[in-house]
């Protein structure tokens, strides 16, 4: 089952990239999926929901080696291409995108949407950047080792993060369920802020 979430995550978010920004480069692509993954955890899905791991690496970006095989054996049957900026679907690859969506693991779509929607409201690069000041990504990128990710511990600092974009939005009367996109922003810009704020103490 972990194959096909990956490969669905892949698909979507390429398409999405591709879409907006006329391709998705490989690392934008694993960082984009841990974002979804984490607007899931934001929906009270617990991480195993996902159906596969992320780990930091020394560099400080999330990775998924599920999603790394997965694009291996799409660009292998040729669903993925390498474009100008980065990889596009062929018409398989968007076939293969439908069937996905249409199957049990259509649910993942809302946060794969979510989360690629953000690189509308703010600068496309600045989504992962902001995602390695993520407490977990960013104690990796402190330590230069890998780790895995959306531990407990990692995850109660998030959810803490959560609970207080949450309870803002409350206060402007905005469901934050009914479009995830926007605490998924207000979360983005809240760890560059931070990151700003940390630095210019120094």
């Amino acid at each position: 089952m972990s194959s096909a979430g990956a490969a669905l995550d892949a698909l979507a978010i390429t398409a999405r990239l591709q879409e907006d920004a006329g391709g998705a480069m490989v690392g934008e692509i694993h960082a984009f999926a841990y974002l979804a993954c984490l607007v899931a955890f934001y929906d009270d899905r617990e991480p195993e929901w996902w159906q596969y791991r992320f780990t930091a690496t020394a560099a400080g970006a999330p990775y998924a080696y599920a999603l790394t095989r997965g694009l291996e054996s799409l660009g292998a049957a040729g669903a993925v291409l390498q474009g100008d900026r980065g990889l596009v679907l062929s018409d398989r690859g968007e076939g293969q995108l439908d069937l996905l969506r249409r199957s049990n693991l259509g649910e993942r779509d809302q946060y794969l949407e979510a989360a690629t929607a953000t690189a509308l409201m703010m600068p496309l690069p600045t989504v992962p950047e902001a995602l390695t000041f993520e407490p977990q990504l960013k104690r990796a990128l402190q330590w230069a080792a890998s780790t895995e990710l959306l531990e407990p511990e990692g995850l109660d600092l998030v959810r803490r993060q959560f609970d207080a974009i949450t309870e803002t939005l409350t206060e402007q009367e905005v469901d934050a369920r009914e479009d995830l996109m926007v605490p998924a922003v207000l979360w983005l810009t809240y760890l560059l802020e931070e990151q700003r704020r940390s630095s210019e103490g120094k």
